[in-house]
């Protein structure tokens, strides 16, 4: 779920599963039905809150990137992990 309480609960279990207190990259797999804005300050929350120190996206096309880096904060985002195959 990638609303904002869902980033902030799935961050916070993952914090606990991995035993520890920061995450140095933490990403969103797929564009969803949330608003992508609310989840770029979900994102930016967890960041000022020392909870990780870095997010980016994976799965996202060059239209969902533009409207990304088109948002407040959107351009923060640190990687695009697509997939690739032979």
């Amino acid at each position: 779920n990638a609303s904002r309480a869902g980033v902030k609960r799935a961050c916070e279990n993952s914090l606990k599963r991995l035993s520890t207190d920061r995450i140095d990259l933490y990403l969103l797999h797929w564009p969803g039905s949330v608003p992508l804005s609310e989840t770029v300050e979900a994102f930016e929350t967890l960041k000022r809150e020392g909870k990780i120190r870095h997010w980016g996206v994976s799965n996202f096309d060059t239209d969902e990137m533009e409207e990304l880096v088109g948002l407040r904060s959107g351009s923060n985002v640190q990687t695009n992990q697509i997939l690739y195959n032979l």
